[in-house]
């Protein structure tokens, strides 16, 4: 099949045209500047231009492909624009794919569930109310509803702390924090536990679900989980020098930024049971865990990739 992936020149989507390629498949890849363009061309792909911001672009390039993987989101300091923005970009591709039985794959995030409690929480559960990210909840019922048009849509929810390649989003900045100040932290005594995912294999989940997954399904893109003192404890032992600290909720927001301290403070456990039962997926199988990636893998002595 040929599948349009939204987001083919970043840090996900660019492991999903890796995983389409291997598995059989043929991409195309929708981008927004020449400079992507180049990245995606490189991995032997075809190209399309689109913006978030103009979904119209989105539906004409995804009208000559069988399916749309969505991985894209603007990670800007303004969040429910992105969030709307993001809700805008669906729904164009639902009106365009109404009828077609086509399919629909978009990421959303185990984020937007919240606090979860100290246990992992299957894909039923609907999250904690007042958490900010919630908002990207109405993406999921919009999908979720879409199944009954005939698009057979999926949402996966990568899991917060996704890893490998020395990149992504929250951990690069979380070793760069402590290799300059010499600290890695955590609240309190660190026992809240925080889901974790390689990026590979969440790659590799996409693309299953695109595959297989039934019509309206939602999956959770969580291969573990981390308590935030053993991954403090990680990062330092990947630095030396760098030594574990417990930190107040208000030095953690001075170090990290608000929301991500708000984030590892919490726990979010979220069970990816559901996808290894129905689409066989099996998450560090053949990737390191992120104990074994901050420590002595691909963020231990190098310079990290934040997207």
């Amino acid at each position: 099949m040929k599948f349009l992936v939204a987001g083919a020149a970043g840090y996900l989507g660019s492991r999903v045209v890796l995983s389409l390629l291997a598995r059989g498949h043929e991409a195309v890849g929708l981008v927004r500047s020449v400079e992507a363009a180049d990245r995606v061309r490189a991995a032997g792909i075809e190209v399309a231009f689109g913006d978030l911001a103009q979904p119209s672009s989105l539906t004409v390039a995804a009208s000559a492909t069988d399916g749309v993987i969505h991985t894209a989101f603007g990670h800007d300091n303004d969040f429910m624009a992105a969030v709307h923005q993001e809700r805008r970009a669906i729904q164009a591709l639902i009106e365009a794919m109404a009828g077609t039985g086509k399919r629909l794959v978009a990421a959303t995030a185990t984020g937007v569930l919240g606090e979860t409690g100290p246990e992992p929480v299957n894909e039923s559960f609907r999250g904690q109310p007042d958490f900010p990210a919630r908002a990207r909840m109405a993406v999921e019922d919009d999908l979720k509803a879409a199944a009954s048009r005939d698009v057979r849509t999926t949402v996966v929810r990568p899991a917060i702390l996704v890893h490998g390649h020395a990149a992504s989003q929250f951990v690069p900045m979380l070793v760069d924090v402590a290799r300059r100040y010499g600290t890695a932290g955590y609240l309190g005594d660190g026992a809240n536990r925080i889901a974790t995912v390689h990026v590979d294999d969440l790659a590799d989940l996409f693309v299953l679900a695109a595959e297989r997954a039934e019509p309206g399904s939602i999956y959770n893109g969580a291969g573990g989980d981390i308590s935030t003192r053993d991954l403090a404890e990680s990062i330092a032992a990947g630095n030396p020098g760098v030594q574990p600290t417990s930190w107040e909720p208000a030095r953690a927001a001075e170090m990290w930024g608000t929301f991500p301290a708000l984030l590892l403070g919490i726990n979010n456990r979220a069970s990816g049971e559901r996808a290894r039962r129905d689409l066989a997926w099996a998450p560090y199988g053949r990737t390191p865990t992120l104990v074994d990636d901050l420590s002595t893998g691909s963020y231990a002595n190098s310079t990290p990739t934040a997207i």
